[in-house]
Protein backbone atom coordinates (compact mmCIF):
# COMPACT_ATOMS: atom_id res chain seq x y z
CA UNK A 1 0.00 0.00 0.00
CA UNK A 2 1.25 3.47 -0.82
CA UNK A 3 1.04 6.11 1.89
CA UNK A 4 1.69 9.79 1.17
CA UNK A 5 4.48 11.60 2.96
CA UNK A 6 3.75 14.27 5.55
CA UNK A 7 4.62 16.97 3.02
CA UNK A 8 2.06 15.64 0.52
CA UNK A 9 -0.66 15.59 3.19
CA UNK A 10 0.18 19.16 4.26
CA UNK A 11 0.12 20.35 0.64
CA UNK A 12 -3.26 18.71 0.09
CA UNK A 13 -4.57 20.32 3.28
CA UNK A 14 -3.43 23.73 2.07
CA UNK A 15 -4.11 23.62 -1.68
CA UNK A 16 -7.50 21.87 -1.84
CA UNK A 17 -9.36 24.34 0.43
CA UNK A 18 -7.66 27.26 -1.34
CA UNK A 19 -8.88 25.97 -4.72
CA UNK A 20 -12.41 25.65 -3.32
CA UNK A 21 -12.31 29.16 -1.83
CA UNK A 22 -11.19 30.64 -5.15
CA UNK A 23 -14.03 28.91 -6.97
CA UNK A 24 -16.61 30.06 -4.39
CA UNK A 25 -15.36 33.63 -3.89
CA UNK A 26 -14.70 34.50 -7.53
CA UNK A 27 -16.66 32.11 -9.77
CA UNK A 28 -15.11 33.60 -12.91
CA UNK A 29 -11.68 32.45 -11.66
CA UNK A 30 -12.64 28.77 -11.34
CA UNK A 31 -9.86 27.74 -13.78
CA UNK A 32 -7.33 28.96 -11.18
CA UNK A 33 -8.79 26.39 -8.77
CA UNK A 34 -8.33 23.68 -11.39
CA UNK A 35 -4.74 24.77 -11.93
CA UNK A 36 -4.11 24.50 -8.17
CA UNK A 37 -5.63 21.02 -8.11
CA UNK A 38 -3.45 20.02 -11.09
CA UNK A 39 -0.44 21.35 -9.15
CA UNK A 40 -1.49 19.23 -6.16
CA UNK A 41 -1.76 16.11 -8.33
CA UNK A 42 1.68 16.82 -9.81
CA UNK A 43 3.16 17.22 -6.32
CA UNK A 44 1.58 13.93 -5.21
CA UNK A 45 2.91 12.15 -8.31
CA UNK A 46 6.39 13.53 -7.60
CA UNK A 47 6.06 12.42 -3.97
CA UNK A 48 5.20 8.91 -5.15
CA UNK A 49 8.11 8.75 -7.60
CA UNK A 50 10.65 9.98 -5.05
CA UNK A 51 9.48 7.54 -2.38
CA UNK A 52 11.18 4.24 -1.60
CA UNK A 53 9.86 1.28 -3.58
CA UNK A 54 8.44 -1.64 -1.62
CA UNK A 55 10.43 -3.95 -3.88
CA UNK A 56 13.72 -2.56 -2.60
CA UNK A 57 13.17 -3.68 1.00
CA UNK A 58 13.67 -7.07 2.62
CA UNK A 59 12.22 -7.73 6.06
CA UNK A 60 13.23 -10.48 8.48
CA UNK A 61 11.82 -11.41 11.88
CA UNK A 62 13.52 -12.93 14.93
CA UNK A 63 11.65 -14.48 17.85
CA UNK A 64 12.38 -16.99 20.62
CA UNK A 65 12.33 -20.64 19.54
CA UNK A 66 9.94 -21.53 22.37
CA UNK A 67 7.15 -19.68 24.12
CA UNK A 68 4.53 -20.95 26.54
CA UNK A 69 0.82 -20.68 25.81
CA UNK A 70 -0.38 -17.22 26.77
CA UNK A 71 3.18 -15.92 27.26
CA UNK A 72 4.24 -12.73 25.58
CA UNK A 73 7.59 -12.65 23.86
CA UNK A 74 9.60 -10.14 21.85
CA UNK A 75 9.73 -10.22 18.08
CA UNK A 76 12.50 -8.28 16.36
CA UNK A 77 11.90 -7.05 12.82
CA UNK A 78 14.83 -6.07 10.61
CA UNK A 79 14.31 -4.05 7.42
CA UNK A 80 17.12 -3.70 4.88
CA UNK A 81 16.92 -1.41 1.86
CA UNK A 82 18.71 -2.11 -1.42
CA UNK A 83 18.77 1.55 -2.48
CA UNK A 84 18.13 4.82 -0.75
CA UNK A 85 17.03 4.45 2.88
CA UNK A 86 13.97 6.45 3.98
CA UNK A 87 14.18 8.90 6.88
CA UNK A 88 11.55 6.95 8.86
CA UNK A 89 9.94 3.52 8.59
CA UNK A 90 6.73 2.10 10.03
CA UNK A 91 6.35 -1.66 10.29
CA UNK A 92 3.27 -3.52 11.47
CA UNK A 93 2.96 -7.15 12.48
CA UNK A 94 -0.61 -8.20 11.87
CA UNK A 95 -1.80 -11.35 13.61
CA UNK A 96 -5.38 -12.43 14.17
CA UNK A 97 -6.35 -15.71 15.75
CA UNK A 98 -3.86 -18.55 16.18
CA UNK A 99 -0.52 -17.72 14.62
CA UNK A 100 1.89 -20.10 12.99
CA UNK A 101 5.53 -19.77 13.94
CA UNK A 102 7.64 -18.66 10.98
CA UNK A 103 10.69 -20.48 9.63
CA UNK A 104 9.89 -23.78 11.35
CA UNK A 105 9.91 -22.38 14.89
CA UNK A 106 7.66 -24.20 17.34
CA UNK A 107 5.68 -23.15 20.40
CA UNK A 108 6.89 -24.66 23.68
CA UNK A 109 4.61 -25.91 26.40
Amino acid sequence: MIYPTRLAVLLAGAIAPLALLIALAVPAMWPAGLILLALLLACCALDMLLGVSGRSVSVSAAAPHQAGIGDSFPVTLDARFAGRRPAAVQLALGVSGPAEAPFGLTAGG
